[in-house]
């Protein structure tokens, strides 16, 4: 299961630009969640990559994270969305209730 996640992300890598033009192009309403614990130690370049994604989709895009002091604990979240989605608020809601719930608010 381990090769395959990784072997997903680096075919990910390198194909993100086509990836996104489809993905949110096609669908304004679309968002990319993403939640990662560092069972496997790769965590942080887990995020480091969801977060270069971010930097290479443009100003029209917004992003939402777990706290710096989740990354220390072995926790990374992002979610990712066109910043006129139409369900922009329901998605940055559901997205740190979901931390909440899990108790990564705590620290």
């Amino acid at each position: 299961m381990k090769k395959n996640v990784d072997a997903m992300i680096v075919g990910l890598n390198t194909q993100s630009s086509t990836l996104s033009k489809r993905f949110f192009y096609d669908q304004n309403d679309n968002a990319i969640l993403y939640v990662c614990i560092n069972n496997d130690e790769k965590a942080r370049n887990r995020h480091i990559t969801f977060c270069k994604w971010y930097n290479e989709f443009g100003q029209s895009f917004e992003k939402h994270s777990s706290s710096e002091l989740h990354g220390k604990l072995g926790f990374y979240g992002s979610i990712l969305f066109k910043k006129d989605n139409p369900n922009k608020q329901k998605l940055i809601d559901s997205f740190y209730f979901t931390i909440n719930i899990w108790g990564l608010n705590e620290g």
